[in-house]
């Protein structure tokens, strides 16, 4: 991938995830390359990118049945991203390579207003994140219906929990940029 830049338009490859208005959160893997969390915010204020800059961020998951939900925030404001991820979209799967070369995330803020991005930070994942994926991630590719299964979890949670109420009944795994 080429480099990022702040101010420049997001890559072709990411454009038909990010769409205009968007928010929210994906957590991608990019091959060879490492991961990546877009995190997506319409009319980026310029708090928040400077939140998304500078902020502690704190690190839970919701797991259930080899399923997991990655959730992240930004210290203690309201800045919350849900991380989900299905390893088995990636068939040559690229995820479980990336965790044994690279402890690291690309934070970028996209404003979905005009598909800017606008923040960029690299943080290190901490280690039981890093093994938390890798349990979930294995075990899901040996499922053969894991994206079905793991599709219906995701819809079921959010339908029962806003993103703050999830984040309360997280487990706490650490912070990003801390070991």
């Amino acid at each position: 991938m080429k480099a990022l830049g702040v101010g420049e338009p997001i890559p072709e490859q990411w454009r038909g995830a990010v769409q205009r208005g968007f928010e929210g959160a994906y957590l991608e893997a990019v091959k060879d390359d490492g991961f990546y969390a877009l995190l997506c915010l319409p009319n980026i204020s310029g708090k928040e990118k400077e939140t998304l800059k500078t902020t502690k961020i704190n690190v839970r998951i919701v797991e259930n049945d080899g399923m997991l939900l990655t959730l992240i925030r930004f210290g203690s404001t309201p800045l919350i991203f849900e991380l989900n991820f299905d390893p088995t979209l990636y068939p040559d799967q690229r995820a479980i390579e990336l965790l044994d070369f690279s402890d690291l995330l690309q934070i970028v803020g996209i404003d979905t207003k005009d598909l800017t991005i606008q923040a960029l930070r690299v943080v290190t994942i901490p280690r039981r994140l890093i093994d938390e994926w890798r349990k979930s991630w294995t075990g899901a590719m040996t499922e053969k219906y894991f994206s079905e299964r793991y599709s219906t979890w995701l819809n079921q949670l959010y339908q029962q929990w806003s993103t703050l109420q999830l984040w309360d009944r997280a487990i706490p795994i650490g912070r990003l940029g801390e070991q």
